[in-house]
């Protein structure tokens, strides 16, 4: 584990972030490679039944990275491979990504109906997007994390190259969890 944990911190502090072209920031589109559009797909033909298959495992991950991650409410954060939504449970403004529409449609449907029982104390923001092509500001959150996703990823290096983009540095008080 130790040497896995080496290897994934030297792949995300190889080199210094791409910029984004104008384009892309603003329309937040992106291009899905065949593998992507695999994953997406296959995301998208299960999602109906998602939660039933991982919700549980996945509540069971996020009890246990909130009880060792400190998150105020004052923290932007970022959930890389989102869901519909189960571990993006956080007390602070969060933003989920993932690149099945369908997941994603869940997770915002779930959002609105935390908002008309006045459940929902902090804004979800919900971007259909994978890993490797962030839709989103360098250095814009406070924390970033990825539970039970980055398998998922379809070039890791690439994936966590834009996770450390958009958090920000460990000087700047930046947070991760993969």
């Amino acid at each position: 584990i130790k040497y896995c944990y080496s290897k994934l911190y030297m792949v995300v502090q190889k080199k210094e972030p791409e910029q984004k072209g104008k384009d892309e920031e603003q329309t937040g589109e992106f291009h899905q490679d065949r593998s992507t559009k695999r994953t997406a797909e296959y995301y998208n033909s299960i999602a109906e039944g998602y939660e039933e298959l991982h919700k549980e495992e996945q509540e069971k991950k996020l009890t246990i990275i909130k009880q060792r991650l400190q998150v105020t409410p004052k923290d932007k954060l970022l959930d890389v491979g989102c869901g519909t939504g189960v571990t993006s449970q956080f007390d602070c403004n969060v933003t989920g990504a993932d690149p099945a529409r369908k997941l994603i449609e869940k997770a915002r449907k779930k959002t609105k109906e935390q908002e008309k029982n006045e459940e929902l104390k902090f804004p979800r923001t919900w971007v259909i997007a994978p890993a490797e092509k962030l839709p989103l500001e360098d250095n814009s959150f406070d924390v970033v994390i990825s539970v039970t996703a980055i398998q998922n990823f379809e070039d890791l290096e690439q994936g966590l190259k834009e996770i450390r983009r958009v958090g920000k540095s460990s000087e700047q008080g930046g947070r991760y969890v993969l």
